[in-house]
């Protein structure tokens, strides 16, 4: 039988055992718009079975049933790194880094099966990158054999890892990556050299700048981390080293010096910092900023005629607590004639809860399309921490949407996607209200798809409502539309959402094959997997069952 036949007929079974069995499914208490609501129970069905989310699950590679051991699935993600599909590998990846110490032997045996091998060389990457995001020195012995593969690509995967993991005695095996390591890549090298021996660095910075046994453009890497010096004889051989080097390592060491009280290395930057050159003046600001310095560039931001300047400056400012001098400065930088330099002080501003910017930034989100979202990216974060600024800003969206405050200047769709930047509940509710009276403004979606989807960007509230509303829905497309959303955030919450929906009992077998990729996109796989084997074997879906079987295997089966 072809699939689309079996498809057909998965659609008459469900229907009826819809028709025909008893149901646990309460009535939905949710109104909708158009003819969806009027839809037959066979149109409902088969709405589903078309639905791109279900078809694209249909895939039906491996179809017997799953019936392999999940108390351990260390061997199964492992394999996974050597012929996985693209989701289950990078979950894999996940899921063995955080393992740790558990993984190690499996990822151990796999690494020396492929190590050899040019043609396995992706293989073993695939292991060396599992290794470097383990946290702390878990995976160090693992990642020095890493260093030691012929391949590049291996090599700097170890080095990523070594940034985290690298130990005193690493030093010399990390000094010997210089000569083997691409320019793209010596920011991972000084980094495992920092994480490795901080102060050997600092002792070694006049011996590498004489015999060039590290690449230059790896101590310009280290620079930013020179800062962090504090010892006296160390800090005494940098201002011995200033005189013999020039551009950013010199900038590099005056800032490392003026941060512990050197008054000569403060005035040599400022000058830099007075400089008629633009180039010489940004070098001068970087350096004081990653010294943590960045009062000195206050003037920068009043009196600097090249824009980048000035912008960097109001970054660095809103870094710091300001004192009345700063946020005099940042306050002056909201009528900085270009826009850069007013959005990043706009955005600090508001960020200190300045109530001058607070109201410029609700101005903004009355005007056309650009003032909107620019409005919306300085107030995102700061809306999460303060519900007083949120509720302002909804007050404002809901005063356009009602004709309250007006011209409305961008279309209806970009006010709707706004308000559902606004973390409030009241803001989710709104927007879910909407797809019973509007339709959609984007072809191919629903208007009850696009307007729940909004509510993934409303945050915790609009999840939560989808949940509620999940549970109340009776209409299975509907229904997965809001299942779909609810997974927008991959963490406890919408894992424990997934395996509640498959108790409960209230999803069609097309709804419980999208809940189960997404619960698999979430894991872990220990908590996930038994789950979804004991809910293959329930599926009696000719359609479905191999396809739910497909997946399971693809995701914790041992690849081969």
């Amino acid at each position: 039988m072809n699939p689309d036949a079996l498809r057909r007929l998965g659609a008459g079974l469900l229907l009826c055992a819809t028709a025909c069995g008893p149901t646990d499914q309460p009535a939905s208490s949710t109104s909708t718009s158009g003819a969806a609501g009027g839809r037959s129970a066979a149109s409902e069905l088969q709405t589903l079975w078309d639905d791109v989310r279900v078809r694209e699950l249909l895939g039906s590679a491996r179809t017997e049933p799953f019936l392999e051991d999940t108390s351990d699935l260390i061997p199964a993600l492992a394999s996974k790194l050597e012929f996985g599909l693209a989701e289950p590998l990078h979950a894999a990846k996940r899921e063995l880094a955080e393992l740790g110490p558990a993984a190690l032997p499996e990822l151990t045996r796999l690494y020396e099966r492929n190590a050899d091998d040019p043609q396995r060389t992706p293989r073993a990457v695939n292991v060396i990158e599992v290794a470097a995001r383990m946290t702390g020195d878990t995976s160090r012995a693992l990642l020095l054999r890493g260093l030691t593969h012929p391949s590049g690509t291996v090599r700097i995967a170890a080095l990523r890892g070594m940034r985290h993991a690298a130990h005193p005695a690493d030093f010399e095996t990390l000094v010997a990556q210089g000569p083997l390591t691409g320019a793209e890549n010596y920011g991972e090298l000084a980094a495992a050299l920092w994480r490795c021996d901080p102060q050997r660095v600092a002792r070694t910075l006049p011996q590498w700048v004489e015999n060039r046994a590290i690449p230059p453009l790896v101590l310009l890497a280290l620079g930013p981390r020179l800062a962090q010096i504090e010892d006296p004889e160390l800090l005494a051989g940098f201002r011995e080293l200033v005189p013999r080097v020039e551009g950013e390592l010199r900038g590099r060491l005056l800032a490392a010096l003026a941060k512990r009280g050197d008054a000569l290395a403060l005035e040599a930057l400022r000058g830099w910092l007075r400089d008629p050159q633009p180039a010489r003046r940004e070098l001068a600001l970087h350096c004081l900023r990653d010294a943590s310095l960045q009062k000195e560039l206050t003037a920068r931001l009043r009196e600097d005629d090249y824009m980048p300047v000035r912008k960097l400056s109001a970054q660095a400012l809103s870094e710091i607590e300001c004192d009345a001098e700063q946020l005099a400065a940042l306050e002056q930088a909201l009528g900085d004639p270009a826009d850069e330099v007013r959005g990043v002080a706009l955005g600090a501003l508001v960020a200190k809860r300045v109530p001058v910017a607070e109201n410029e930034a609700l101005e903004l989100l009355k005007g056309e399309r650009g003032g909107l979202e620019r409005a919306l990216v300085v107030l995102r974060e700061p809306m999460l921490r303060d519900s007083r600024l949120a509720e302002s800003a909804f007050a404002v969206l809901m005063g356009l949407e009602r004709g309250e405050i007006g011209p409305l200047r961008v279309e209806r769709a970009a006010l709707w996607r706004a308000l559902a930047q606004i973390p409030l509940r009241s803001a989710a509710e709104y927007l879910y209200s909407l797809a019973a009276t509007q339709p959609s403004p984007t072809k191919g979606f629903t208007a009850h798809r696009w307007f729940v989807t909004q509510l993934g960007n409303c945050g915790s509230h609009g999840r939560e409502l989808v949940r509620e509303r999940w549970r109340a829905e009776s209409d299975p497309v509907r229904r997965l539309d809001l299942l779909s959303v609810s997974c927008f955030e991959r963490d406890d919450a919408a894992r424990e959402f997934l395996l509640q929906a498959f108790e409960s009992g209230r999803m069609s077998a097309p709804e419980r094959l999208v809940a189960a990729f997404e619960l698999a996109r979430i894991g872990p796989a220990a908590a996930v997997a038994p789950v979804l084997k004991r809910a293959a074997l329930e599926v009696d879906d000719p359609v479905v069952r191999p396809a739910f079987n497909n997946l399971l295997w693809a995701w914790y089966g041992r690849s081969q």
